[in-house]
């Protein structure tokens, strides 16, 4: 295996279609043998072509470069001849072996006759927590020194190094696993099985003892369980308050900040003293306000013997809490505290499940790849939180057939019980000091916290708290999926007729008539009849006249008149009626059905009709509650699929008031609550914020830290000064345009990371297209949200370039952190006022006559806050923002966005050409 020859390939290209057109620019070629590189061989080619602009851009390969190279011809024995007798490796073999193999065909010789291995698909199944798999994800994954990204020689040098982790790890995996991996590695591409053959051959030989790490049950290896010890009590000091006492616990390990020093103690203080209830802070961005809060919590939770619960908006910051608590808090503290993540069953592996899917026959080529990840990553977790896996295949459903369903863990005689990682994971909640949740899970299942045995009430911290307002106004929203319950009747009628024609053919006896299965089916066509008719009515009335409006494979959301919907009461009373008769029917099947007479795939398919039929009495349910409850304080809204079809809509219902959720189960469950975040406020204004929540103001503290950051120096605010007005404007093509010139202008020749953000997607859209236009795409790489993939694909790309430009909206306003400096520059396309067909802004025509002051308004200055965060994220960074809506200088209300600004940035307002000239002249007095 490791002393095999590996020749390690990279190509450059004029382009990535495989149509005969394109050609090499560049090759690299490093050779492996035993373990290590033993020789490289690289080359400039002539394609004979031009190089497309953004090719150059990519690589740094210039037209003159390759017209000085030798043509591919001319290397074409060189390069052949070094190839044979090795195995062909590449980071998309795909790609680059039939790329190569054309060349040397159109250069007379034959296609290469080697094994053919491919890095990106072994990475995915070996390296499962990897954060990606491109070639500069890996690198740093792995710690690989990679310097010129896109260059052929530097590639395939990095490759190697992949490849050489990757045979490493492979060889050092138990023969349980590699037996398992053999059975699943033809879903590999080309002849990569063959690297999974090998090290299991060798590992047969060699009969190695499964690492005492490790342990195998049912023939799945897993990695033993680490003890779990609980914290002892009496063995923390007392807090730290001093600066003395700070530096004394830090070490060198942290410096003090005085902002930071100030939250800890504020915090501690407060939540110590008997007559405060609520805790109310904003603490501005990069304070570290994450280890402001998780300091004092240590120490609270063991002299009031309570456990505290944190709550953040995802459980991608639920792990980032965690690792603030393992690896900084735990490393300063004289006894480390537990932590524990608090998540629903559904983010947990089901061994049982999975054992079950092992052993199906039928999976898909994409199942089988994620199955091998799986079984590699059980040999590294000891959590089984499924979102530790890049989930890198899209079309399967692997992971969601062995995720934890329901709430049953199974019983002791399981084999599995032992390892049960969910089991564990509430065993481990029980003694933790801080338990970790979200705030979506935090809200429907807060009877899960209410205090333990032998502890007194918790503590509540809530992070980001601005996010837990809109949590609270959707936590009693009623979704019914009529696409979803749509689907499940059509498939239990097919169910039907197909048992129906198993048991007519083979002369089955059964106890149920003609008439009882002819029966059922016609209950369920009138229930699929009733749900397709009142999925028109709201396709017609409400859904039509927007799609063009919406960006094309993008779901959305429309809210809806309440009136109108209670007006077509008659239409959801049928599809009540109908899911009542449908569940009888089929309840009735199963009773009547003489299992004594069923064959076992017989079984299976009634016990399929059985499952689908679950999601009867969940419809019947939440429909019973909107028929039954009267409307006041309530909002319906249109929920559309990607598709923009009528056969895609949910309808969903929301509750306009969140405070009696917060009243009634918040402050009964929690002892004191911290409510803090970045941007809780707008300006002085507390009014909007608080109203969520009727604290009484004798109990309850409120604070507003100030930023250490020099933003005087650091940030620079400009108003396009133009002649355009978007409240004169009627066309929205002439507001395009503007647009996209003007973003044009404000970012040719100022080459840094750029997000340019907009209110609407489908204007977005448009400007991208403008922008495509003109030369702008040559220069550097522009994103667009919707169009250039996921938002995780569009910022891994932005993060990897030097200047890009990516337009976002929606969430790119907040809910997006930038790394280290990667974002210098903002444009702000428009100021941020919702749609008035906005789901929120509709909940707040419930409860307030003026919508615009008391909703629109604070929440637009509160966006307009988070957006321009973006930009400054922690005391080194420096950026700039530009505003393009005049509205800022001409309303009346454009003073309290100004007001927004952090202290010490002054508003300019200036023309491009000026604001071009001092943007330059401010990035280059770094």
């Amino acid at each position: 295996m490791l002393n095999k020859r590996y020749a390690v390939v990279d190509l450059e290209t004029t382009g990535n279609d495989m149509n005969g057109e394109n050609r090499i620019i560049q090759i690299g070629c490093t050779f492996i043998e035993n373990g290590r590189i033993v020789d490289e061989y690289s080359s400039d080619v002539n394609p004979e072509r031009s190089v497309p602009a953004m090719i150059t851009r990519l690589t740094g390969i210039t037209q003159e470069r390759v017209d000085t190279a030798p043509k591919f011809s001319d290397i074409a024995g060189k390069v052949f001849a070094m190839l044979q007798g090795t195995n062909f490796v590449a980071h998309n073999v795909n790609f680059d072996f039939p790329f190569l193999n054309d060349e040397f065909m159109r250069s007379g010789y034959p296609s290469l006759d080697t094994p053919a291995i491919d890095t990106v698909t072994l990475s995915q199944v070996i390296f499962a927590k990897a954060p990606g798999y491109r070639l500069r994800d890996l690198t740093h994954y792995l710690g690989i020194e990679h310097l010129n990204p896109h260059s052929a020689n530097s590639d395939s040098r990095a490759t190697a190094y992949v490849l050489i982790h990757l045979l490493k790890k492979i060889q050092g995996l138990p023969l349980v696993t590699l037996e398992e991996l053999a059975k699943l590695g033809e879903a590999l591409p080309r002849d990569t099985f063959e690297v999974v053959k090998d090290a299991l051959n060798i590992n047969k030989e060699r009969k190695k003892d499964l690492p005492s790490n490790l342990v195998v049950v049912n023939g799945i290896a897993l990695r033993r369980p680490d003890g779990y010890q609980t914290a002892p009590l009496d063995k923390i000091a007392e807090f730290p308050m001093t600066k003395k006492e700070k530096q004394h616990l830090f070490g060198d390990y942290l410096a003090i900040r005085k902002t930071q020093s100030s939250l800890m103690n504020y915090v501690f203080r407060n939540l110590r003293k008997e007559n405060i209830k609520n805790l109310v802070i904003e603490a501005p961005t990069g304070m570290g306000k994450t280890l402001g809060y998780l300091l004092p919590l240590a120490y609270l939770s063991v002299i009031e013997n309570r456990q505290m619960v944190v709550s953040v908006p995802t459980t991608i910051l639920q792990e980032q809490v965690l690792q603030e608590g393992n690896r900084v808090l735990n490393r300063i503290l004289p006894t480390p505290i537990n932590l524990e993540i608090v998540k629903s069953n559904h983010n947990y592996l089901d061994l049982n499940l999975l054992e079950k899917q092992l052993k199906n026959g039928q999976l898909s080529k994409e199942s089988k790849l994620l199955a091998m990840k799986v079984m590699v990553w059980l040999l590294e977790t000891n959590t089984g939180d499924l979102d530790e896996i890049n989930q890198h295949v899209g079309f399967s459903n692997f992971i969601e057939e062995v995720r934890y369903r329901g709430g049953a863990i199974q019983g002791e005689t399981n084999p599995f019980f032992e390892f049960d990682f969910y089991r564990r994971n509430l065993a481990r909640r029980q003694t933790a000091n801080v338990l970790i949740t979200n705030h979506n899970f935090l809200i429907k299942n807060i009877d899960e916290f209410v205090k333990k045995n032998n502890y007194n009430s918790p503590f509540l911290v809530v992070d980001e708290a601005q996010h837990f307002v809109s949590d609270l106004k959707q936590f009693n929203e009623i979704i019914i999926d009529l696409t979803t319950l749509l689907n499940k009747v059509t498939k239990i009628n097919e169910n039907i007729k197909d048992w129906l024609f198993k048991t007519q053919r083979n002369g089955q006896a059964t106890r149920l008539s003609q008439n009882d299965l002819q029966s059922t089916q016609n209950v369920l066509l009138r229930l699929t009849n009733d749900i397709e008719d009142f999925q028109a009515i709201l396709f017609a009335k409400f859904v039509k006249k927007f799609t063009h409006t919406q960006l094309t494979g993008q779901p959305f959301e429309l809210a809806i008149d309440t009136s109108f919907l209670l007006r077509k009461n008659a239409e959801w009373k049928r599809i009540y009626d109908d899911l009542a008769n449908g569940m009888v029917a089929i309840q009735k099947l199963i009773q009547q059905s003489n299992e004594d007479y069923l064959l076992s795939e017989d079984r299976d398919l009634l016990l399929n009709i059985q499952t689908d039929a679950e999601i009867f009495e969940i419809a019947y349910e939440m429909m019973k509650k909107i028929i039954q409850k009267k409307p006041k304080g309530e909002v319906f809204s249109v929920l559309v699929g990607a598709n923009h079809d009528q056969r895609s809509i949910r309808v969903a219902r929301e509750i306009a008031e969140a405070t009696a959720f917060y009243n009634s189960k918040v402050e009964k469950t929690f002892a004191k609550t911290l409510l803090i975040g970045g941007t809780l406020f707008a300006g002085h204004n507390r009014k909007y914020f608080l109203q969520n929540f009727d604290f009484n103001s004798d109990s309850t503290k409120i604070r507003t830290f100030n930023s250490e950051i020099d933003y005087k120096n650091r940030l620079k605010f400009e108003v396009l000064d133009s002649d355009f007005s978007i409240s004169q404007e009627k066309s929205y093509q002439n507001y395009e345009q503007f647009l996209a010139e003007s973003i044009y202008k404000l970012t040719k020749g100022i080459d840094k990371q750029t997000l340019v953000l907009f209110n609407s997607l489908e204007t977005l859209a448009h400007v991208y297209g403008l922008l495509r236009m003109t030369d702008l795409n040559e220069d550097r790489k522009v994103l667009a949200q919707g169009i250039n993939g996921s938002r995780a694909k569009i910022i891994r790309e932005f993060n990897d370039e030097e200047n890009a430009i990516v337009l976002g909206a929606a969430s790119f306003w907040e809910g997006v952190d930038f790394p280290g400096d990667q974002l210098e520059y903002l444009i702000i396309t428009r100021l941020p006022f919702r749609s008035p067909e906005d789901k929120l802004s509709q909940l707040a025509k419930v409860t307030s006559k003026n919508v615009f002051q008391s909703f629109l308004l604070p929440d637009a200055l509160l966006t307009f806050k988070q957006g321009i965060g973006r930009v400054i994220r922690k005391s080194d960074d420096r950026g700039a923002v530009v505003v393009l809506d005049r509205r800022i200088i001409d309303r009346k209300y454009g003073k309290q966005f100004i007001s927004q600004l952090p202290n010490g940035v002054e508003n300019k307002i200036n023309d491009v050409e000026k604001i071009r000239n001092d943007l330059k002249n401010f990035y280059r007095s770094k």
